[in-house]
């Protein structure tokens, strides 16, 4: 052994303690031994081996022992010669995570055995060039660049906060329990720092290849926590710039839009347009719609163009080197799997409301469908980012051909337990009313969102819009009550349109037993027509929710569905303990809500049929002007429902003003009986929506071959079940 200290060294006899117990000299040379042991003591500057140590002691010491007595010692003292990999894991990440000048290699002690001693930068380093020529190669997560909907200051604003920690980003100490780290010295005002020393430069790039791989790997939580805060903001806002771009391409069609920082209150629309094969008396009576602004097309599948645009980096401004990740990790994953961003495409398409895309990408790769898809639930997504001022029920349409109709009765059912109709009726909540996200399931934590709050349902602003950016960067994830409005005709022709019987919504467990109370459909639209009223926008008129209920009734809902459900909490109002939940049907479930309407013996036909005609032929045309049309009197209807009048006084019927239709309310000269369109439900013209800024024209929809393939799959089904 060479360049061993002089204080290790004894000085006289008395330190080698010759007047005790042998076991006793153990104890009493012990420091001695692990600072010898500990060092790089040895030949060459190398680490002290167990016989370097053994001879050391028995000719300094008169200390005879074996190097495997040795060994058992440092066992029992919970002395280590290798620094485990977790401490230098845990090391590097707390370099990198303080950043500061001056930072060093040389700067770390660990604690090991009572003591604290140093961790040699060399160990680190290799530590470091070991994992780099083991690092495998990973693969990128299907569909998670189209998940970054928001920019930092909202992204932490959406974070639940538990009230016992810190934040919500871990502890707020960078460096681990046994792991100390000597803070630079502060540098002398005016003096420039050198930049990271080689060391530091290889430990900050092995802590961005890392976080590279935890990304690609799905691991969010570790990777936000792994990183300060800058390097947590620089990497949103990174991810959030490319989902902007990526959304931007996958809208492409000129969608009608506000692009004011507040947006006006008045909605877009989409009209349904019978096709040429229909009653040309209709058609020739009323006026034909012009010709829509062509679509921008692009030659570039849309999975490679989103691959370009990573390759390029044109959504941002930041440097490769000034990120805080391994770029061409992420990059070479994608490049390496050609199906990388196909989930992504498709996401993004549904997100964006852009069917004809969707179709797009199904045509390139027929009968196949991205790796993933079910995880995302299409169907869901499809509801949560609903735009019924620009494509109103062609995205369903869309899936429901691509995918089978019987898809959506397979995966009717969410992670959170919503079906397609409870993804409707948040969407009809989040837009239109102030309820709480976790009001509604607990799942949406009190200081979240609602799925999908950067898309109004009405048409009037997308992710990409200058009030919607201007909000998000301001630290706000959701949109402000002032933005919104009554539940409109707009809004109202999308969800019917689009609507699913089941429902999942509102779920709550029993306190006492732990039973779970589910609504049914009705039940569940009871509770909405609940927050609508009580939690709704000023001049909300509940046109929406008789519209949703005499839908769901015409398509076959069983009102005598009955369901455990305790009234008291569901509609927010429990306050004794105990057991209170009893089977009750939707009716019994209204009559717990104040001021519910009787509907006892009306002729639903007619009121579904008068329903349908309102939404179709009106719209709120300026500010100021009444949310429902004078052709649908809301007086003379609840006149006619209490009883007090034998007709439905309303002008659609007194004036004739209707075509003819089925005892369920479906036009009898239809093309598609579910989604009617306006000239079809209307005798003459007398639509007020010749608006052609704001509203958008749907070819009529193959929605009835897809209907008789479900009547089809149903029927296939219960002969199997036979």
């Amino acid at each position: 052994m060479n360049t061993v200290p002089s204080e290790l060294y004894p000085r006289s006899d008395l330190d080698k303690h010759l007047g005790v117990s042998y076991e006793e000299r153990w104890q009493r040379l012990k420091p001695v031994i692990v600072q010898l042991y500990s060092g790089n003591y040895g030949r060459a500057g190398k680490t002290t081996t167990l016989t370097q140590l053994a001879d050391f002691m028995k000719q300094n010491y008169v200390f005879y022992a074996t190097p495997k007595q040795y060994r058992t010692h440092f066992d029992a003292w919970g002395i280590k010669k290798n620094v485990g990999k977790e401490k230098k894991d845990d090391a590097i990440l707390a370099l990198t995570k303080r950043k500061r000048p001056g930072a060093s290699t040389s700067h770390v002690t660990v604690a090991e055995g009572g003591e604290d001693k140093q961790l040699p930068p060399a160990k680190i380093m290799r530590h470091i060039k070991e994992q780099k020529r083991r690092l495998p190669i990973e693969r990128l997560t299907p569909g998670l660049l189209s998940s970054w909907n928001l920019p930092y200051e909202a992204f932490i604003a959406s974070i639940y906060q538990d009230p016992d920690k810190p934040s919500p980003f871990g502890p707020q100490t960078s460096t681990p329990e046994g792991l100390k780290i000597e803070s630079p010295k502060p540098t002398t005002p005016g003096h420039d720092t050198a930049g990271p020393s080689p060391n530091m430069q290889l430990v900050y790039q092995k802590a961005k290849e890392n976080r590279a791989t935890l990304f690609l790997q799905g691991r969010l939580e570790e990777l936000i926590i792994s990183m300060g805060r800058e390097d947590r903001k620089l990497f949103v806002n990174y991810f959030h710039d490319f989902y902007i771009e990526a959304f931007s391409q996958a809208r492409q069609s000129p969608h009608r839009m506000h692009v004011l920082e507040v947006p006006t209150q008045l909605c877009n629309w989409a009209i349904h347009v019978p096709s040429t094969s229909g009653d040309a008396k209709i058609k020739g009576s009323l006026p034909q719609p012009p010709e829509q602004p062509r679509e921008q097309t692009i030659n570039t599948p849309f999975p490679q163009a989103l691959r370009q645009t990573m390759l390029s980096s044109s959504f941002t401004s930041v440097l490769p080197q000034d990120l805080p990740f391994a770029r061409n990790t992420i990059v070479n994953a994608i490049n390496d799997d050609p199906e990388a961003l196909e989930l992504d495409a498709w996401k993004l398409a549904i997100m964006a409301g852009n069917h004809k895309l969707l179709y797009d990408l199904y045509d390139q790769r027929p009968g196949e469908v991205p790796q993933g898809l079910d995880d995302i639930y299409p169907l869901h997504l499809a509801a949560a980012f609903l735009d019924g001022g620009n494509v109103c029920c062609k995205m369903f349409e869309e899936l429901f051909s691509i995918l089978g109709p019987e898809y959506a009765f397979r995966h009717n059912v969410d992670e959170l337990g919503h079906t397609l109709l409870d993804a409707l009726m948040t969407s009809v909540l989040r837009s239109h009313t102030v309820v709480n996200p976790g009001f509604v399931n607990k799942a949406f934590n009190p200081a979240g969102r609602f799925p999908g709050e950067e898309i109004d349902i009405c048409g009037r602003w997308n992710p990409n819009s200058p009030g919607v950016r201007s909000l998000f960067h301001g630290g706000s994830p959701r949109i402000p009550e002032k933005w919104k409005h009554p539940f409109c005709h707009t809004a109202v022709q999308a969800v019917c349109h689009n609507i699913n019987i089941s429902s999942g919504l509102f779920i709550r467990r029993c306190t006492e037993c732990g039973l779970e109370l589910k609504l049914g459909p009705l039940h569940t639209l009871v509770v909405v027509t609940f927050c609508l009223a009580q939690y709704g926008m000023l001049g909300e008129t509940l046109f929406g929710a008789i519209a949703l209920l005499v839908c769901l009734l015409s398509l076959g809902a069983d009102v005598n569905l009955k369901a455990n459900i305790c009234a008291e909490e569901i509609l927010g109002n429990s306050e004794a303990p105990g057991c209170r939940h009893t089977s009750i049907s939707p009716s019994e479930l209204m009559e717990r809500v104040p001021d519910h309407l009787q509907r006892h013996g009306t002729d639903m036909g007619l009121l579904w049929a008068t329903i349908q005609t309102e939404m179709l032929t009106y719209r709120r045309i300026n500010e100021g002007d009444s949310w429902i049309s004078d052709n649908f009197p809301l007086i003379a209807l609840e006149a006619w429902l209490s009883g007090h009048s034998a007709d439905f006084a309303t002008p659609l019927v007194t004036n004739q003003m209707m075509n003819g239709y089925s005892k369920c309310g479906w036009f009898h000269e239809a093309e598609a009986f579910v989604l009617p369109a306006g000239r079809e439900a209307s005798k003459y013209y007398f639509m007020n929506m010749d608006d052609y800024a704001r509203t958008t024209y749907l070819d009529n929809s193959d929605i009835m071959i897809l209907w008789e393939d479900i009547k089809f799959e149903l029927e296939s089904d219960e002969e199997d079940i036979v």
